[in-house]
C-alpha cells in the first residue's frame, strides 16, 4: 500500500512544537537538522542503514519498533505525541504504545509533535557501534525542566523510569542511575543477561546525566 500523496510527510514547527508527519522518512528526519535534536538523528542512523533510511517512515518505526528499538527510544524521550484515525485526537506515544492493534485505538498514524526546545541525549552498546543495540538510554528534557528516562535493549518496546526521573529533577545522578539498574534487574533473553543490562544501563544514564544536570557554580578561592 503505498501512502506518499496522503501528505503526511510535513516537518515543520508550529509554535512551540515541532510537528513531523508519520510518512517522513527515516532519512529526511536525520537530514533536518535545524530542528532535530542530533541525538534523534543519531539514533536514526542507528535504527537502520541507508538504504532502509530512506523508505522506512517515522510512522512505521513506531508501529514495528520493539526495545530495541534507537528511534522509538528517542522518540519517548522527547515526551511526543501522536496523532491518528479514526479517533482523530492527539495522545502520548508511550499510551500508544500499550494501545497498539487494539481495534479501539489508533489504526493509521498521521503525525507527530514534541517540544521544540527539547534536548535530547542517546547512547547504546551493542555488538558493534551500529548493530542493533542489547542496551540503550536516552534522556530527554523538555524546556520547563522536566527530564524523561528512557531505557532499551529488552523487550516489547523501551520503559520510562520515573523514579530516575525524579532523582535528576534532584540532581541526583547516581540516584538516577540506581533507579535504572533497578528497572532492567530481570531484563535477560537471549542477547544478554539481566546483571549485565543492569550494570550497563546505570552507566548510560550516570554518563548522559553528567553533562546534563546543571552544576552550581564554584565559588572562585
Amino acid at each position: 500500500m503505498d501512502l506518499q500523496d496522503l501528505g503526511m510527510a510535513a516537518l515543520e514547527r508550529k509554535g512551540e512544537l515541532l510537528e513531523v508527519g508519520a510518512g517522513c522518512t527515516l532519512q529526511q528526519i536525520l537530514e533536518a537538522d535545524a530542528y532535530i535534536p542530533p541525538a534523534l538523528a543519531a539514533a536514526c542512523r542507528c535504527e537502520a542503514a541507508w538504504n532502509i533510511r530512506n523508505m522506512a517512515t517515522l510512522g512505521g518505526a513506531v508501529v514495528a519498533g520493539d526495545g530495541r528499538s534507537p528511534l522509538l527510544a528517542g522518540v519517548l524521550a522527547l515526551n511526543a505525541e501522536v496523532h491518528g484515525l479514526p479517533l482523530d485526537e492527539w495522545k502520548p506515544v508511550e499510551a500508544y504504545l500499550d494501545s497498539r492493534g487494539l481495534v479501539s485505538g489508533h489504526r493509521l498514524l498521521t503525525a507527530f509533535r514534541w517540544p521544540a526546545g527539547a534536548s535530547l541525549r542517546y547512547a547504546q552498546v551493542g555488538r558493534s557501534p551500529m548493530d542493533r543495540p542489547w542496551v540503550l538510554a536516552a534522556l530527554g528534557r523538555s524546556p520547563d525542566g522536566d527530564w524523561r528516562v528512557v531505557l532499551g535493549g529488552h523487550g516489547p518496546k523501551p520503559i520510562r523510569v520515573p523514579a530516575s526521573e525524579e532523582a535528576l529533577a534532584q540532581g541526583d545522578e547516581t540516584g538516577a542511575a540506581r533507579r535504572a539498574e533497578e528497572a532492567y534487574a530481570s531484563a535477560a533473553d537471549a542477547w544478554a543477561s539481566a546483571e549485565y543490562r543492569a550494570h550497563v544501563v546505570g552507566v548510560l544514564v550516570r554518563r548522559l546525566a553528567k553533562d546534563a544536570v546543571p552544576r552550581e557554580p564554584r565559588d572562585k578561592a
